[in-house]
């Protein structure tokens, strides 16, 4: 490699390196983070940092990296503070380059214009490695092979300390989670050479946020008279859920003869198997009991909005049979029957009756349950599912301004007093517990101010409340008629809520005239006393 000074007009050229300019060449250090990645991932980001106590006219570095076959493609970039650029990225009189000469090896270079400037401490780039085939414990180790620095005249310059390589570690994540639903499906009666209608089951992962993919081996359908139905969303194994994804995989019946039969649909994981039992009864019967829907989801329901509603029809098959219900069942709380008609009814063909499901969940999360329906002639369910959840709903008074021109006066007072608004209120009466902050966005004197201040706090669920007082010092040397504003902006959970325009003025009150008495009145008012006192003492002495 060549440095030369940028006074001689002359270019740096290197085979392989990160070269930085800069006034005065001293010390300087590289170190390359370590980076932990679970094994479910399939990129890490590997930053890499300088660190230096006086100015640099050059260095130049070249890393390699061992583990090639677990790197499927990777990416040198230089670092703007927010996020990688791609190379050549200029900034100001620097010019970052980078470049990736060999399979496992990555260079960047630097250069300076003239006159040469300093390239500040801190990160300076990062590598994108995209990965595969990861598994637990396995490192990728980062080395640097390379690394030199040069003065403003080509002097070579030592580093400062022992420059450092760092690693891609791969750890454990959060494991997948198996979750099949529903884990029994009773077709009840089906008449002998017909097929049912599908009825789905649940395949999901439910592992936590990260956690690693669920691949499923397996899925097989066992029993005479059970198969896959067409309407299955599954692909064909093996597959990969992520975390939180499902698929839905159909089942239908189908008896050749009039008997009851049994049969099972096994499902194998990475993270464990499950087996669905199945039931159904082969008839020659017009009777048959139904239900619509066959499942229901209530979806998000607040723990403090009441019950959430939904009818199932249960019905006999159009014919000349009837059949008589027994009961309709669920498993309880948070999900009840809160109307039926069916149980104990006898329908004739065609005929039907409602069962009433609630959802009032009272804690948050999801929930699931089954509507069992029983008769004389077969068993048919609904599957139920729903989501407890807890919402804050936060108030305030004064009410947040409608914008700009909504402004929200504390008051007008005399030069060096302070008016007040004490009647300030952040209110929750919502379910959810709600962390509140507001801040003076715009205070430009500086004179209005809040109690508590900070204005932030927590306000509990169910009516909880937090009291504030607004301020504003008016300045001693104030004029009459002068107006000062400020902004104060309040978010809720982390959110912007809303804005208060506020204000505050200054008037001068005049002072109250009193009338004096004048000279003449004054004279007057004198004798008026004499001529009294006088009275007086006479009367007095008559007396």
């Amino acid at each position: 490699m060549i440095f030369k000074s940028a006074k001689r007009g002359t270019a740096l050229a290197c085979a392989m390196g990160f070269a930085l300019l800069a006034p005065v060449a001293m010390a300087q250090t590289i170190t390359i983070g370590d980076v932990e990645i679970q094994d479910s991932a399939t990129t890490a980001v590997v930053p890499l940092f300088v660190d230096h106590d006086f100015d640099l006219a050059a260095f130049v570095l070249a890393v390699t990296f061992d583990n090639e076959a677990l790197v499927s493609s990777y990416q040198p970039q230089y670092f703007d503070g927010e996020g990688g650029v791609d190379c050549p990225a200029f900034v100001g009189a620097l010019n970052y380059s980078c470049s990736t000469p060999n399979p496992n090896q990555f260079n960047f270079v630097v250069n300076s214009g003239s006159p040469a400037v300093d390239v500040p401490a801190g990160q300076f780039g990062i590598v994108t490695f995209n990965l595969t085939g990861l598994s637990v414990d396995d490192v990728i180790t980062l080395t640097i092979i390379s690394e030199s620095y040069s003065d403003q005249d080509g002097t070579p310059v030592p580093p400062s300390g022992e420059s450092s390589g760092g690693t891609i570690t791969v750890v454990a994540g959060p494991p997948a989670v198996l979750d099949v639903s529903p884990l029994d499906i009773n077709f009840g009666g089906v008449r002998v050479g017909e097929t049912s209608g599908e009825s789905p089951i649940a395949i999901c992962n439910d592992g936590i946020e990260d956690a690693a993919d669920l691949n499923v081996t397996g899925i097989s359908v066992a029993g005479t008279g059970f198969a896959e139905g067409a309407g299955s969303t599954c692909p064909g194994t093996p597959f990969d859920l992520a975390q939180g994804e499902c698929c839905n995989f159909h089942v239908t019946f189908s008896p050749d003869a009039e008997a009851g039969f049994t049969g099972s649909v096994n499902i194998e994981t990475s993270a464990g198997g499950e087996t669905v039992e199945l039931s159904g009864q082969g008839t020659v019967t017009d009777a048959s009991l139904t239900i619509d829907p066959t499942a229901f989801d209530f979806e998000g329901v607040d723990i403090d909005a009441g019950a959430v509603c939904q009818d199932f029809d249960v019905s006999n098959t159009p014919g000349d049979d009837s059949l008589t219900v027994g009961t309709a069942s669920v498993g309880g709380p948070p999900f009840s029957i809160t109307a039926n008609s069916c149980n104990g009814a006898t329908l004739g063909g065609g005929e039907s009756c409602m069962v009433t499901v609630c959802f009032d969940p009272d804690a948050e999360g999801n929930f699931t349950d089954t509507l069992a329906v029983t008769s004389d002639v077969n068993e048919v369910s609904a599957a139920l599912s729903g989501n407890g959840t807890a919402t804050a709903v936060v108030g305030v008074v004064p009410e947040f301004s409608t914008g700009p021109d909504d402004v929200i006066s504390i008051g007008v007072g005399e030069p060096g007093t302070t008016v007040s608004f004490t009647a300030g209120e952040v209110t929750n009466t919502g379910s959810a517990d709600a962390d509140v902050a507001c801040e003076f966005t715009s205070n430009p004197d500086g004179l209005f101010s809040t109690d508590p201040s900070p204005l932030a706090g927590t306000v509990a669920a169910g009516g909880g409340s937090i009291g504030f007082s607004l301020f504003c010092d008016l300045p001693g040397d104030a004029d009459e008629g002068d107006l000062f504003t400020a902004t104060l902006s309040c978010s809720v959970d982390g959110e912007p809520a809303g804005e208060h325009f506020l204000s505050c003025g200054v008037r001068v009150f005049d002072p109250i005239p009193i009338n004096t008495l004048q000279p003449l009145g004054l004279a007057l008012f004198a004798l008026l006393m004499l001529l009294i006192g006088g009275i007086s003492i006479r009367l007095f002495r008559a007396s």
